[in-house]
């Protein structure tokens, strides 16, 4: 059954065809738009061509003067000098139709003029006027444009007369330039000297337009359009512009107007026809958006048909599924919820139980209670659950609540969070899962880890120590042979000594480790605390033999921090490196700062961390000195940098030394994760 129309569906039918001829002309704007963006840059890059052409022959044609001077200077007198010129006759451009060069202080100058076969001909004539430098644009004779060009290189007077029609032929010929399009060449009067009409030859357009102006009938808005192209042509800017010709016979032309190139004085105008495309595009457009409108109005008009139909059959299968899924939701929620394994129950707002799976029924039944529901939870669930529900602290669906309580000896992790059930009142869902056992399970392997780490820490202490006492008992025992041997009593002290102290450095870094002292923060220019430390290391000794390559920033790099660990941090990592690399060596040191804090490196040139170590580096008693190395020093470091927020990383270098980055918070937090 077709209906009337109403008066709403008219108009907001008449909208949607309006909107449909809208839409089918836009379309056809960004099509019209691409095609003309095309065509400009197509005229944009023969323009650049065109200039580029010219600058070069002109800046050849300079050349040409340099070495004719120079051939002037070599043969002062003109009679001797048109032999060396008539050699040089093939490397003149043959758009020149004329040279002369004049040596200094010469009453004639040695000429090449070409005949009309084409061939430059050299002969001696009285020295011709002085040409302009760098050049001038100009008739010559037969009001044919010429370019007169001269220079004075080495004292010589070198002149040069080209034909410009020449010149501009053998342009656009290389430039390969569609058919529709020509060049004009202005004087620095603005007089023409090139154009596609040659009756224009040597007139301004002033001149023109008032010869022409009787006789002509033009559209005013052309005539302003062509008025105002016409004087920026000869305005000494570069731009480009679009109007009508009717000089050209009303021809749409597209122009790139700007200074004659190579600094010679003048105007050049490069100009493409449209020809029939803007006449087209808009034939096009109309067609768009008429093809819009029409396709709008039969969508409508089927659209219209079929929602009429639709309705009726909509309405009943809703109907008939509304009652379906009622009927068979319930049945398979509680159907997947009695498949999980951990208890799954809602309660309203009073605390009574709603409904439940049947996990939570079979933990229920142990206690000797009936069915759950219908009962307030406080009887059939730990009472912290229940309390948390009156108390208000649930947030919303999005937000759910995670907690642990304990019931009957059980550790319960309990997930809370309200839902919206249609039809009801908001509920709360609690999720229980059991984890008495995985929580034991965690107890034993924190305590088999932590009996390994000190296992592992007695053995390594026990090492070190043993190594140390070994080396101090053997010396001993040789003073006790030889004790009077002075020279053995040095060494036997200083190896005695330096047993010692690696002992001590051993106790200093366990009691670091075992208690380490909280940083006292203050905001600090970390890049200037690394080049003072720097710079005390390398007048100390132990980094003078190396090459200091330094990368420190312009502005100071502050950040809250303990400036003493920090210190302890960076000179543990410049000595580890002055280490690797032995007696020479590049030491790299930068400070950056960016978006996630300053980065504070040493980079060195030494053999690297060995890839095996390379993940285990910072773990403790790990070291790549052998038997001179605690293995305790880059670990301590570790653990400050993570004391203030940071951290400290092994960087990759390809294979070429290695590289230790301290990287510091800009703001570094208070109390961060895993501080004392």
């Amino acid at each position: 059954m077709v209906r009337r129309f109403p008066l709403v569906w008219l108009v907001l039918s008449a909208l949607a065809v309006a909107g449909g001829a809208g839409a089918g002309w836009w379309f056809h704007h960004l099509a019209a738009t691409t095609v003309l963006e095309q065509i400009h840059l197509q005229d944009d890059l023969a323009d650049r061509v065109i200039r580029e052409a010219l600058e070069e022959r002109i800046e050849d044609t300079e050349a040409l003067f340099e070495t004719l001077g120079a051939v002037a200077r070599a043969t002062p007198d003109p009679g001797a000098l048109v032999g060396p010129l008539g050699r040089l006759a093939p490397v003149v451009q043959p758009w020149i139709t004329s040279v002369c060069v004049r040596p200094e202080g010469a009453a004639a100058a040695a000429c090449l003029d070409r005949d009309p076969t084409g061939t430059l001909r050299p002969h001696t004539a009285p020295p011709p006027p002085p040409a302009p430098i760098p050049g001038r644009l100009a008739l010559g004779p037969e009001g044919r444009p010429v370019l007169r060009m001269g220079a004075a290189p080495s004292g010589a007077v070198v002149t040069a007369v080209g034909s410009l029609d020449h010149l501009l032929d053998a342009v656009l010929r290389e430039a390969q330039l569609p058919g529709d399009s020509h060049v004009e060449v202005y004087d620095d009067a603005g007089r023409l000297l090139v154009h596609p009409n040659p009756s224009y030859r040597g007139a301004t357009w002033d001149e023109i337009e008032a010869a022409e102006r009787p006789g002509r009938d033009w559209p005013p808005e052309d005539e302003a359009g062509e008025r105002e192209a016409r004087g920026k042509f000869v305005s000494g800017e570069t731009g480009r512009i679009r109007y009508r010709d009717w000089n050209l016979g009303g021809r749409d032309l597209f122009s790139h107007y700007g200074p004659f190139p190579g600094g010679i004085p003048g105007f050049l105008v490069y100009s493409h026809g449209l020809g029939p495309v803007p006449r087209r595009l808009e034939v096009q457009g109309w067609f768009s958006a008429g093809f819009g409108a029409l396709f709008v109005l039969g969508v409508l008009g089927v659209w219209r048909l079929w929602r009429e139909a639709d309705l009726r059959y909509r309405a009943e299968r809703e109907r008939a599924e509304a009652l379906l899924a009622r009927a068979d939701a319930e049945t398979e929620v509680q159907a997947v919820l009695d498949q999980l394994g951990v208890w799954v129950f809602s309660s309203d707002a009073d605390g009574r139980i709603l409904r439940c799976n049947e996990a939570y029924r079979r933990a229920v039944a142990q206690l000797g209670v009936g069915d759950p529901v219908g009962r307030p939870c406080g009887e059939v669930t730990p009472r912290e659950i229940c309390d948390r529900c009156r108390r208000g602290r649930l947030g919303p669906a999005e937000a759910p609540e995670r907690f642990e309580a304990r019931w009957g000896g059980r550790v319960l992790l309990v997930t809370q969070c309200r839902i919206a059930v249609p039809g009801r009142g908001p509920e709360v869902l609690h999720l229980v899962e059991d984890v008495t056992e995985l929580r034991s399970l965690q107890g034993a392997l924190a305590a088999s880890e932590r009996r390994a780490a000190a296992a592992t820490l007695a053995a390594s202490v026990a090492h070190e120590i043993r190594n140390a006492v070994t080396a101090v008992y053997g010396y001993a025992d040789l003073l006790a042979a030889r004790g009077g041997d002075a020279d053995l009593a040095r060494r036997a002290s200083t190896v005695i000594a330096g047993q010692m102290d690696r002992i001590r450095l051993l106790a200093n870094n366990l009691t670091e480790l075992s208690r380490p002292r909280p940083p006292q923060r203050r905001p600090t220019d970390v890049a200037s605390l690394f080049r003072g430390l720097v710079d005390r290391l390398v007048t100390a000794g132990p980094l003078k033999r190396f090459e200091i390559v330094a990368d420190w920033p312009s502005e100071p790099c502050s950040v809250e921090c303990d400036p003493a660990q920090v210190e302890q941090v960076l000179t543990n990592l410049l000595l580890n490196a002055a280490d690797a690399m032995g007696d020479h060596g590049v030491l790299r040191v930068y400070t950056r700062a960016d978006g996630s804090g300053v980065r504070l490196g040493v980079a060195d040139s030494g053999p690297g961390v060995p890839p095996e170590l390379a993940e285990r580096v910072f773990e403790p008693f790990v070291t790549t000195k052998g038997e001179t190395g605690t293995g305790l020093g880059l670990y301590v470091c570790r653990q400050i940098a993570e004391g203030h927020g940071g951290r400290l990383d092994l960087v990759d270098t390809a294979g070429t030394g290695a590289c230790f980055e301290l990287l510091l918070p800009l703001a570094a937090p208070r109390n961060p994760p895993g501080g004392p």
